[in-house]
């Protein structure tokens, strides 16, 4: 889980949340938009004001690092792609590349969807 989300379904404010942990709402908006990581004893804070425990918020923090990671890659695989296609000189050759490519992202999805069934999370 992450900390905005498990915030706003408890319907608390920044502000509330902020005060009920002890820190400034500038500092628990910057953990919110990970500007900021939260100090061990600020996380324990956070998630026992949230009802949560520090190990579920972090587990959130690490599968969204992931999705980016992925989404990252899916980007620099299309930008090869249209660099690839922009040089290649067959249509056979383009359509080649492109197969193999669109596998490739295929394989990368199933590989994070299993990542995250395997922790009991999906």
């Amino acid at each position: 889980m992450w900390i905005k989300e498990v915030r706003q379904r408890r319907k608390l404010s920044q502000a509330a949340l902020a005060k009920r942990v002890g820190i400034h709402r500038v500092h628990l908006a910057r953990i919110e938009g990970e500007a900021r990581m939260p100090s061990f004893r600020a996380l324990e804070r956070i998630a026992r004001a949230l009802g949560v425990t520090s190990e579920e918020l972090l587990s959130g923090y690490r599968r969204k690092r992931e999705a980016v990671a992925i989404r990252e890659s899916g980007r620099r695989c299309r930008r090869f792609l249209r660099l690839l296609l922009g040089s290649t000189r067959t249509l056979q050759d383009r359509l080649r590349l492109e197969r193999d490519l669109v596998a490739m992202l295929g394989r990368l999805r199933r590989r994070s969807r299993n990542r995250t069934r395997g922790r009991g999370d999906a």
